[in-house]
């Protein structure tokens, strides 16, 4: 049963990688879904290289957890093994 559904998944997936089209309109969605202006990073030039280490230590768990989210929503991303999607 395990393998037919993993049959059933690469077929779907391979259908999703030769449609050009359709492949970059997931990548689009899975970018618009997870990234918004609210959680892109900004730089503050007027901030000291203290405040600044507090910025990026207060704001990389976040960051971490939304290149996760965008790479789960990739097509195929999943069937890879935990390190390439590390890699990735």
């Amino acid at each position: 049963m395990q393998k037919v559904n993993q049959n059933s998944q690469e077929k779907q997936l391979k259908e999703q990688l030769d449609d050009d089209s359709q492949l970059l309109q997931s990548i689009i969605q899975a970018h618009d879904l997870v990234y918004s202006l609210d959680t892109v990073p900004l730089i503050a030039e007027n901030l000291g290289s203290n405040q600044l280490s507090l910025d990026f230590n207060e704001r990389f768990p976040s960051i971490i957890r939304s290149i996760v989210e965008f790479g789960k929503r990739i097509p195929g991303f999943a069937m890879f093994c935990q390190v390439c999607q590390l890699f990735l």
